[in-house]
């Protein structure tokens, strides 16, 4: 049937989506290991029970600082404590 087929191509997309984000993720982690790094986040405002936290993450390399996204936490509280 067309339906399993078009299933069968999400998915084989959604394990290549999911492993390009693990090695960017991976080279991300080993640049922070290397040199100096900030995090920032900023947390959404919106009516929802649970709220977005994006962390993005710029790092010092020899090319000089880089902005990088490193991930899309979710929490309850976006106060300071609610985050740790």
């Amino acid at each position: 049937m067309w339906i399993d087929k078009l299933y069968h191509r999400y998915m084989y997309i959604k394990i290549i989506f999911l492993y390009l984000i693990c090695l960017f993720r991976e080279k991300l982690v080993e640049k922070m290991k290397a040199g100096p790094y900030a995090i920032f986040t900023d947390g959404s405002n919106d009516n929802d029970i649970k709220k977005m936290m994006p962390l993005t993450i710029s790092v010092l390399d020899e090319e000089g600082v880089k902005t990088e996204f490193l991930d899309m936490g979710l929490t309850e509280r976006t106060t300071a404590e609610g985050m740790l």
